[in-house]
C-alpha cells in the first residue's frame, strides 16, 4: 500500500476485485500460460490504481508487473522494472508510444487496426492515462 495506515475493508475489497479483473484479462490474453497463477498487489493508490505481480504458481524468479484500476489493464515482464514505481514509469512510457501509433494513420494501417474506430480519440485517452500515471510516479508522497 502507498500509505502507512492499514487499508480499510472497502479498499481491500476494491483492490482484490481489481486484481482479479487484471488476472483474468492478462491470463485470457495468454501472457501467462499456467492454469495456476499467483497474484499480489504491491502498490496501491486506494480506489484508483493497483500495481501487482503475477506469476506462474511456484515460480519465484520471474513475474509480470500488472496494472489496473482507473488506468488500462496492462503487463510487462519483471526484467523491465525493478520496483513498482519503475513499473509505473514504464507503463506510462509504453502507453505514450502506443498512443503515438494510434495517432499515425500509416501505423494504424500497418497494424491492421479497424479504420472505422476513432483511433485519434483512443490515442488522446491513452495519453491522458499515461500523463496521469506519470504524475503519480512523480509524487514523492505516494512512494515509500
Amino acid at each position: 500500500m502507498s500509505q502507512d495506515a492499514p487499508p480499510d475493508d472497502a479498499t481491500l475489497t476494491w483492490t482484490r476485485e481489481v486484481l482479479n479483473k487484471v488476472v483474468k484479462e492478462i491470463t485470457d490474453q495468454g501472457a501467462i500460460e499456467s492454469p495456476l497463477v499467483e497474484a499480489r498487489s504491491v502498490w496501491t493508490k486506494p480506489l484508483d490504481v493497483v500495481i501487482g505481480q503475477l506469476r506462474d504458481q511456484g515460480v519465484q524468479t520471474e513475474f509480470l508487473w500488472v496494472i489496473g484500476g482507473s488506468v488500462p489493464i496492462d503487463c510487462i515482464h519483471s526484467g523491465v522494472a525493478a520496483s513498482p514505481r519503475d513499473a509505473a514509469r514504464h507503463f506510462s512510457m509504453k502507453w505514450q508510444l502506443e498512443a503515438a501509433r494510434y495517432g499515425d494513420p500509416s501505423e494504424r494501417h500497418r497494424l491492421g487496426l479497424d479504420p472505422a474506430e476513432d483511433w485519434d480519440a483512443h490515442a488522446k485517452a491513452l495519453i491522458a492515462k499515461a500523463e496521469y500515471l506519470y504524475k503519480l510516479v512523480d509524487d514523492e508522497e505516494l512512494w515509500p
